[in-house]
């Protein structure tokens, strides 16, 4: 299969040293690695960090041609803290270079080009109204890829009606056990409301499944 995955790039610092991450990231890996084709999309500073992420997307055989390069903002970087249950959070600092992902007509044309079957984004890149809009721009020009959205949310870096926007875009949702019941403690809120929404997207697999 062909993917598009869009999404941050991102440095988990920890105490005992620095690990290249992002969901959009690691799901283009796994995706490569079972022989798909996958193209990311996204930003990176123009700093060490940087091009070390291009050198070890291009290592493991993820193309890098809609990597961009942004001057004068850092590569993303998240600084992670494990209690003593094993639990991590995550203080990600924005903005961060995949919060300024340009796409123009001519990277637009690009994609079309890959003729993407499926296209993937998370939470994360997509908080503000541009990345919002640039998205669904995105999947408008591409009307035959379907969406995997991965929730992963993280804390200071989505709201309910964000999420609820975006699964709405999506064919697949994945959540994990605690984005599931976190987003079901919302569930008195008026239609639609999250778990009213996941059933309706769980009836719609089965039927076309």
């Amino acid at each position: 299969m062909r993917i598009l995955s869009v999404g941050e790039i991102l440095w988990d610092v920890f105490e005992e040293g620095e690990f290249l991450g992002g969901a959009p990231l690691n799901f283009a890996g796994s995706a490569q690695r079972l022989g798909n084709t996958v193209s990311l999309l996204t930003a990176v500073g123009d700093d060490a960090r940087g091009a070390l992420a291009i050198g070890s997307m291009r290592n493991v055989g993820i193309s890098t041609a809609l990597v961009q390069t942004v001057a004068n903002v850092r590569t993303g970087t998240a600084t992670v803290i494990t209690d003593a249950s094993g639990n991590a959070s995550f203080t990600i600092q924005r903005p961060a270079a995949f919060d300024f992902v340009s796409l123009d007509e001519s990277r637009l044309s690009e994609i079309s080009l890959l003729r993407p079957d499926w296209i993937y984004f998370g939470t994360l890149a997509h908080t503000t109204e541009e990345a919002e809009r640039r998205l669904t721009h995105l999947l408008d020009a591409n009307p035959r890829a379907r969406c995997f959205y991965d929730i992963n949310l993280r804390d200071g870096h989505w709201d309910l009606d964000l999420v609820e926007r975006l699964s709405r875009l999506a064919f697949v949702i994945k959540p994990n056990e605690a984005e599931a019941e976190k987003l079901s403690n919302w569930s008195t809120i008026p239609s639609p409301t999250p778990s009213r929404h996941f059933a309706e997207v769980g009836h719609r697999l089965m039927e076309e499944g």
